[in-house]
């Protein structure tokens, strides 16, 4: 979170370092839940710095590790992944994301800033593996 914090204050190279080594330290650990959670937060700082590549990878690494240890996400990865599909120009997948992401029980509850809910009004086509995953 450090690194969000100071990506919204305006220093983009202090948050990308900040991120890096939050995640060394949650690696070094070895705490699964940790790992997942710096990831995902890694991924949104990504997307923020336009960087949508980086911001799927992490998300990638963060379901293989999920699905792994069998743990749930804190935060609906499915917002980002579509905010990221987004920022390639894949806005059919990216709509399918949001909308699947918006029915799923943790999105529905929780914050949701990648959401870009004026996208999902639009049609687009059926929902599609790369959301997943």
């Amino acid at each position: 979170m450090g690194a969000q914090v100071h990506w919204l204050l305006g220093y983009p190279d202090k948050a990308l370092a900040i991120g890096s080594e939050a995640l060394a330290l949650a690696e070094h650990v070895a705490h699964p839940l940790s790992v997942e959670f710096v990831l995902v937060f890694n991924a949104m700082l990504h997307v923020d710095r336009g960087e949508p590549e980086l911001a799927l990878q992490r998300l990638e690494v963060a379901e293989m590790l999920v699905a792994e240890q069998r743990l749930g996400f804190v935060m609906e990865p499915r917002f980002l992944r579509g905010a990221a599909l987004s920022a390639q120009g894949w806005f059919d997948e990216a709509v399918a994301c949001l909308r699947d992401a918006l029915a799923g029980g943790l999105g529905a509850r929780t914050f949701r800033p990648y959401g870009f809910i004026s996208l999902t009004s639009s049609p687009s086509s059926a929902w599609t593996p790369g959301c997943s995953g």
